[in-house]
């Protein structure tokens, strides 16, 4: 009897004959017939990890950002006072939804709130006076200027942005909305500053009383 799986497949039915012929030339093995080939995995059934909300990354918090206020333990009524976030990227590990979970969190914003009525809301932590090489008293991107004598308390919220990496998936997926961490209060007492005759102007001598970059 002729081997029905060959002709199921239209292929020629070899005899003992045939054997004899190169394997090269012939479309199946002597003595075998033809086998289905395997299926391949239907790689649009595989779904990917559930994002969580930002909610649900409530057990997962980056470190408290630290705050310096410029200059330290005081303020000048009339002159900025520089204000200065430390933030940095970080990842958390742990587990979320039963499985190992990564989370990185990355600074995207920082609101200062200084502590008489006004905030101000930046993509900059703001660097201190030394580091930009800049006078005591000069004006930032982060600095503020009281307008009256008080004793305020100011503190700065920095922003996260997080994305998420599950254990026996591929690649970050991002979370929506911002996860917040907000700075220690920083109170200090605003003096008023007056004007007293010189012997020099501040051109002259730019260390003198009341010149910017000096403090009496």
């Amino acid at each position: 009897m002729p081997d029905s799986g060959a002709e199921a497949y239209g292929l020629p039915v070899l005899g003992p004959d045939d054997c004899e012929e190169s394997p090269s030339s012939r479309p199946t093995p002597c003595g075998t017939t033809p086998e289905s080939p395997a299926p391949k995995p239907d790689q649009s059934s595989v779904a990917g990890p559930r994002v969580p909300t930002v909610t649900e990354l409530a057990s997962f918090r980056p470190a408290v950002p630290s705050l310096t206020v410029e200059p330290r333990k005081f303020g000048i009524v009339g002159r900025p006072t520089n204000f200065v976030v430390a933030a940095k990227e970080q990842t958390v590990t742990g587990r979320l939804f039963e499985l190992p979970v990564r989370v990185r969190f990355t600074p995207a914003a920082y609101r200062f709130d200084y502590g008489d009525g006004t905030s101000k809301t930046t993509t900059i932590g703001g660097r201190t006076w030394k580091a930009g090489n800049a006078l005591m008293f000069t004006r930032t991107g982060t600095s503020h200027t009281y307008k009256r004598k008080a004793t305020v308390t100011a503190r700065a919220t920095v922003f996260y942005s997080a994305r998420v990496s599950f254990a026996g998936y591929p690649g970050w997926y991002d979370v929506d909305g911002y996860v917040t961490a907000q700075t220690r209060a920083a109170r200090f007492r605003l003096y008023v500053a007056h004007t007293v005759l010189v012997e020099h102007t501040c051109d002259e001598d730019p260390h003198g009383p009341g010149c910017p970059g000096t403090i009496h």
